[in-house]
């Protein structure tokens, strides 16, 4: 049950139901309103608040936040598609690790903006690139040897041969884009390489990047084991 303070974990005893776990502040809840919540097949629900993406587990009794919320639900989309199937269990396991740096964090107007015109002109908008290149040396500075990839619609075409490439690295970072793209100095400055995963037109980089995951995730011991 859901909260102002928290979240309550009810279970029918004597044919009635009895408040058995509470998860509040004290175990790093925030008491503030939820936008929503739902339960995973793992019977483990998921609270999205104005402070982050939460995920309890009732049988660990794991609180765990899955960061910041960017406005557009790009980030908590991520975070909450890693929770399932095949990835959710690998990440579980340990087998990878899987974190996430919102560029809004590193926006300077009160409005957190980090999109605006392409830099020489050009059609829509595209993500600026001083906060990307602030996000960008966060990760750095969590993976600081990561190769860093940037999911592009023009970039090399994705094949499985890249991905057993990337899944012998030890550390990878993945940028992705939102509008138009991304500042082109921001990809000459930055970017190692950029890969394509389909000759299509998506609304942002969120889905392709989640491919990669499980597509490298998938090539892990321990994955499929």
């Amino acid at each position: 049950l859901q909260r102002q303070s928290g979240l309550v974990h009810y279970v029918a005893r004597g044919g009635r139901w009895q408040a058995a776990d509470r998860v509040d502040s004290a175990h790093g809840m925030p008491a503030v309103g939820a936008s929503g919540m739902r339960v995973d097949l793992r019977h483990r629900p998921w609270v999205s608040t104005s402070r982050g993406l939460y995920r309890y587990d009732p049988r660990t009794r794991n609180l765990r936040r899955h960061g910041i919320r960017d406005g557009s639900g790009s980030q908590e989309f991520v975070d909450h598609a890693l929770g399932f199937g095949v990835l959710g269990r690998a990440l579980e396991r340990g087998v990878l690790a899987v974190d996430t740096v919102n560029p809004r964090q590193f926006a300077t107007d009160v409005h957190k903006t980090v999109d605006d015109r392409p830099y020489g002109g050009g059609p829509g908008m595209v993500l600026k690139a001083e906060p990307l290149r602030l996000a960008m040396a966060e990760a750095a500075a969590r993976v600081p040897q990561a190769r860093r990839v940037y999911l592009a619609a023009d970039g090399a075409p994705l094949k499985q041969r890249k991905v057993a490439e990337l899944a012998g690295l030890p550390e990878l970072v993945l940028v992705a884009g939102r509008y138009e793209g991304v500042d082109e100095r921001f990809v000459e400055q930055c970017v190692d390489e950029s890969v394509s995963v389909g000759d299509v037109v998506l609304s942002g980089g969120e889905l392709p990047a989640l491919m990669v995951i499980d597509a490298v995730a998938r090539l892990l011991p321990g994955t499929l084991g």
